[in-house]
């Protein structure tokens, strides 16, 4: 048959479908259908070619991400978002640390997400939308494309750092847990240290028993954090 799926996707598959509107439910997976009523074998095609292999692909006002065998599943805005950024970075992660770090222009009026609503998602499309935002932006736009790169175990760090004028000021970074160690990343500070010419970290991947070993780091206080999974 060829035909389109709930207005989302020109298909060809050899076997029917039913009820095209699951397919608008996050996270649906029908796998597990009756195979004469195989939802999932509806495959995605762009000027004639089957699209596979996408962690962000949108289709109207949705996003989807396919995998190799062309099989789509509805995933939030900010998922959808960052996996479109993570597919023109390649699916590189330092990749997409460096956009993070140097694509964001700092912006201080960010404003706050809402209650209830999960804030690495706010920040995270405020940032994918918008191309600025401060360092909550930063690190949130970068944990979001690690999450659809495949790590399990992602936060977004809210926390303080010691500024020049001796106080500590509120700061934003990403923590992934990779096996037994616990990795942090900056993209606000690579981006505040991108012109420098003092020896410092790149901010990317590095341990905090890392600091003060020889290269510039910010001082973050660890005492009082709040950590927020995507």
């Amino acid at each position: 048959y060829e035909g389109v799926l709930s207005d989302h996707w020109s298909f060809k598959t050899s076997v029917a479908y039913s009820d095209p509107k699951q397919i608008d439910k996050p996270g649906a997976d029908f796998r597990n259908c009756d195979d004469k009523l195989l939802i999932n074998s509806v495959l995605g095609y762009k000027n004639g070619k089957l699209v596979k292999n996408k962690y962000g692909y949108k289709v109207k006002k949705k996003y989807y991400r396919i995998d190799k065998k062309g099989v789509a599943t509805l995933v939030s805005t900010a998922e959808g978002l960052a996996g479109a950024r993570l597919d023109k970075c390649g699916g590189d992660l330092k990749k997409a640390f460096k956009w993070s770090s140097t694509k964001i222009k700092y912006w201080g009026s960010v404003g706050k997400p809402k209650k209830g609503q999960n804030q690495v998602e706010y920040y995270a499309t405020y940032g994918f939308k918008n191309g600025k935002g401060d360092c909550y932006v930063m690190a949130a736009t970068f944990c979001m494309m690690a999450k659809v790169k495949g790590y399990k175990n992602v936060k977004m760090v809210k926390g303080t750092v010691p500024q020049a004028n001796g106080k500590n000021g509120a700061h934003g970074w990403c923590e992934i847990k990779i096996g037994k160690t616990v990795y942090a990343y900056d993209p606000n500070f690579a981006y505040t240290y991108r012109n420098s010419n003092v020896k410092h970290h790149s901010g990317y991947k590095f341990t905090y028993k890392m600091l003060g070993k020889g290269f510039v780091l910010y001082k973050y206080n660890l005492k009082k954090v709040k950590r927020i999974s995507c």
